[in-house]
This record gives C-alpha cells, sequence and structure tokens, in this order.
C-alpha cells in the first residue's frame, strides 16, 4: 500500500517542467555522447592518415641511403677492375663487367637523388667516370699506360672522388632524414594516444 503512495506521488512530482528538465538532459547525453564518438573517430582517421605518410617518408629515406652503399660498392668494383687491368690482366672480360657495372650505376643513380642539382652533378660525374675508365682501358688494352696512366689522373681519379662526396652525402643525408622522421613519427604516437585518453576522459 505504502509503494503504491510512493508511485503515485513521485508521478504527481512529474510536472510538464519536470519532464522537459529530463528530456534536455538526456538529449545533452546523447549529443555529447555522439560528439565524443565523433571526435575519436576524426582523431584515429587523422592519425592513421598522418603516421602513414610519416612511413612512406622514412621508407623513402631508407631506400636513397640504400641506394647510396649499393652505388658505394659498385664504384669501388669499377675501380678494382681498372686497376686488375693495370695489373696486366685481360682487358676485354673487364670492359664486358665495367659495362655491366656502369649499367646497375645508371639504373640505381635515380633512387639516390633528393633533389635535381644532386641528381644532375651525380649523373655528370657518372657518365664523366665511364668515359675516362672506358678510354683508360681501351689504352691499356693496346699497351700504352702512359697514355692510360694521364687518362686516370686528369678523368678517372677526380670523377671517382667527385661520385664518393656525392654519395657521401647523400647517404647521411638520408640517414638523418630517416632518424629524424622516426623520431617525430614516435613522438606523434605518443601524442595520439595521450589526446586520446584526454578525449575519452
Amino acid at each position: 500500500m505504502r509503494v503504491r503512495r510512493d508511485e503515485a506521488l513521485k508521478r504527481r512530482r512529474q510536472t510538464p517542467d519536470t519532464i522537459r528538465v529530463k528530456a534536455h538532459r538526456d538529449a545533452t547525453g546523447s549529443r555529447y555522447i555522439l560528439a565524443l564518438i565523433f571526435a575519436v573517430v576524426v582523431v584515429a582517421a587523422v592519425s592513421v592518415l598522418a603516421i602513414t605518410a610519416l612511413e612512406n617518408r622514412q621508407a623513402a629515406a631508407e631506400t636513397r641511403a640504400e641506394a647510396a652503399s649499393e652505388l658505394r660498392l659498385l664504384i669501388h668494383q669499377v675501380d678494382g677492375a681498372k686497376w686488375r687491368a693495370v695489373a696486366g690482366k685481360t682487358v676485354a672480360p673487364l670492359q664486358r663487367e665495367v659495362r655491366r657495372l656502369f649499367a646497375e650505376l645508371n639504373d640505381r643513380r635515380g633512387e639516390l637523388a633528393k633533389s635535381v642539382d644532386t641528381n644532375r652533378a651525380l649523373t655528370d660525374a657518372i657518365h664523366r667516370y665511364q668515359q675516362g675508365i672506358t678510354e683508360e682501358l681501351v689504352m691499356l688494352g693496346r699497351g700504352s699506360t702512359p697514355a692510360a696512366r694521364r687518362i686516370d689522373e686528369r678523368v678517372v681519379d677526380p670523377s671517382f672522388n667527385k661520385i664518393e662526396a656525392l654519395v657521401s652525402r647523400a647517404q647521411n643525408s638520408a640517414e638523418m632524414d630517416s632518424e629524424d622522421i622516426r623520431t617525430r613519427r614516435n613522438r606523434f604516437k605518443i601524442g595520439v594516444v595521450l589526446l586520446g585518453f584526454g578525449i575519452v576522459a
């Protein structure tokens, strides 16, 4: 009996104003939850896009660093072939080896250069180096050691040093870019996690 009186009392207390206030409170709560869900979805989507972009940039930097390492290996292989020719090895097989190595050099150089200027300088240096090595091997094949030595001093060695300098600079730049991007990506991930906690809290 008493329970029924309490229920009747509650129903009498629920005036139109009370009902409107409760409905407004419920609607506000629903809007807050929807806004919270929307904010979480937006932050998640933006975070995925940003992290993906950073990962792509890091991959590109690592590709440049790897290309620099391979280019350095190739030019040293060319240099080794030249010295074998100087030491009196048969020139014809070494000429074929050098042509193959330069084909690989020209294939990989495009992956190294970050800027147009660097790419042009590297292309010119490799072209000059290839011309010099080719002429030097021809002279060695003819037994003209003095002429081969002059080509080596005037063309081959300076071109080799130029390529080495460009490759080293590009590799250092790529490795620094990769490390910088990795640091920024990790910081961004931490920031996203903290922001997510802040939104939920």
